[in-house]
């Protein structure tokens, strides 16, 4: 009975609630955003741009902390990385700032394919899941910026293109399953946290 029900506690925390918290970061900054640009102009946004910043990297700092156990430096690892995502979402606003292309897919593959090579034997599991997040908002930022140029292909393939965010639905409905059903320890329900933020984000286009 005591199992069932600590399982139980660690698929709500560690699944959904993961998938939460990151979804509140995404939402809070939006939030914080407009009204700060809007008022405050440029100081704002560098204003809250440090802020996140270092937010990022306190969590990066932490995720190496030998005291934690693998889910809490695998939850700072997301934490740092879904930061890291908003800090590079808004950088643009900054005249002449933007490290990262939106649109720039080479960038990301050869990102993916460095994160893969050193993902075993290199990478710490906090810093496997700040990579891992950062990559996985950034495709979802590629996609939703090329969208406007589906409109010179051919039309089915435009069209299959434009709604392949809808495939989110089932990433939903697959994550959930697999917190629920398929994980066995703590570590497992936080990819399936980090998959259901980002079939909800890819779902309804917001990075």
């Amino acid at each position: 009975m005591n199992g069932f029900i600590t399982e139980s506690i660690s698929k709500i925390a560690d699944g959904f609630g993961s998938a939460l918290k990151l979804l509140a970061f995404v939402v809070l900054t939006t939030l914080a955003f407009i009204p700060l640009k809007t008022h405050l102009g440029l100081f704002g946004v560098v204003g809250l741009l440090a802020v996140l910043l270092l937010l990022s990297l306190f969590y990066i700092y932490r995720s190496f902390n030998p005291g934690f156990e693998a889910r809490q430096k695998a939850w700072c690892g997301m934490a740092a990385g879904a930061l890291l995502w908003q800090v590079t979402r808004y950088l643009p606003e900054i005249p002449g700032w933007g490290w990262v292309s939106k649109a720039g897919i080479l960038y990301w593959a050869g990102m993916a394919l460095l994160t893969l090579v050193l993902w075993k034997h290199v990478l710490s599991v906090g810093f496997r899941f700040t990579l891992l997040t950062f990559l996985l908002n950034w495709i979802g930022g590629i996609y939703l910026a090329t969208l406007d140029r589906a409109g010179v292909w051919p039309q089915f393939i435009a069209q299959a293109y434009t709604s392949a965010h809808y495939l989110g639905i089932l990433g939903i409905l697959f994550s959930i399953w697999w917190i629920v059903m398929r994980s066995r320890n703590s570590l497992e329900r936080k990819y399936g946290g980090l998959a259901l933020y980002f079939s909800v984000l890819f779902t309804f286009l917001f990075f």
